[in-house]
């Protein structure tokens, strides 16, 4: 369960956290672990949180119409990290940590802009990482009733399952 603001009153909402059982999951296998948690009641989700797990994203979209995809940023920044060099890491991070941080989407927007054209040309595959999946890592912009912490990625749940190296997923529904 989870403590979410809505219309100015505190709600006690349903978080569901679901655990792949090995990295070899298929679209076809979280399609059906969706339908079998739709029966048992999951109904009116508003936004998955997950890594960029390709058969994981397609079996959101197809499961729950209507939900957003929140691509987890910290999963993300990894990605993009993994293109800077080891010298340059650490800078770079402090700045593209920057982009989540921002208070409002314009912000964000204009920063990520920034620092696209600050780096694009020095760092091509990691800017070009960021561009095609800046939006999926943003939209939790869009639930400003609830704490960007809790839906921006998945390390809440990381931390909950340090032994369990496995995709994640946190369904938010009403």
């Amino acid at each position: 369960m989870c403590w979410i603001r809505v219309d100015h009153k505190v709600c006690n909402m349903a978080v569901h956290v679901v655990c792949g059982v090995n990295l070899e999951e298929s679209e076809a296998s979280y399609t059906a672990l969706f339908d079998n948690l739709k029966v048992r009641g999951v109904q009116n989700v508003w936004i998955a949180v997950s890594d960029a797990h390709k058969g994981l994203v397609v079996a959101v979209r197809k499961s729950f119409l209507g939900c957003n995809w929140q691509r987890c940023k910290v999963h993300f920044m990894r990605n993009i990290l993994a293109h800077i060099p080891a010298k340059e890491k650490d800078t770079f991070a402090a700045k593209l940590k920057q982009i989540w941080q921002q208070p409002d989407d314009k912000s964000v927007r204009r920063y990520a802009q920034q620092l696209i054209e600050e780096y694009e040309s020095r760092f091509p595959k990691a800017v070009e990482i960021l561009k095609s999946g800046l939006e999926e890592s943003l939209q939790y912009y869009q639930f400003p009733d609830i704490d960007p912490r809790k839906i921006s990625s998945t390390n809440v749940l990381e931390r909950l399952n340090k032994e369990i190296h496995r995709p994640l997923i946190s369904l938010f529904k009403c």
